[in-house]
């Protein structure tokens, strides 16, 4: 399947219409070049599509299953109850969501102490 995804026309197409749209490239840049590096960070190269995923799956801790008592986090990819994997998304969906407010915040306060040191030069 990763390979299939790799190899795909139509994903790249994608990610370079994407890139285009965003402006997270510039004009004349070469967003084939890219997209390219882009899905071989995230999937791998056509020839290893999916082993960094599955490494990644097969690594990564979570936070236990509400009301489970163990002192082992399990992988992520050892994970196949659906109401846990929704806690997950729900956790860590939040935990992002916290991070972002947090960065708002700090950004405001920057402002806000831009502006006081502007006024008083």
């Amino acid at each position: 399947m990763f390979k299939r995804l790799a190899s795909s026309p139509t994903m790249e197409a994608q990610l370079k219409a994407e890139l285009n749209i965003t402006g997270r490239i510039s004009t004349g840049t070469d967003t084939k070049a890219e997209a390219t590096a882009i899905m071989d960070n995230i999937i791998g190269s056509k020839q290893h599509a999916g082993n960094k995923l599955l490494n990644e799956l097969k690594t990564t801790e979570v936070k236990p299953k509400t009301g489970q008592t163990t002192m082992k986090k399990p992988k992520l990819a050892e994970t196949t109850d659906i109401e846990h994997l929704d806690q997950l998304l729900a956790y860590y969906s939040e935990e992002k969501l916290a991070s972002l407010r947090q960065l708002k915040a700090d950004l405001a306060a920057a402002q806000a102490n831009t502006k006081v040191i502007a006024k008083t030069m």
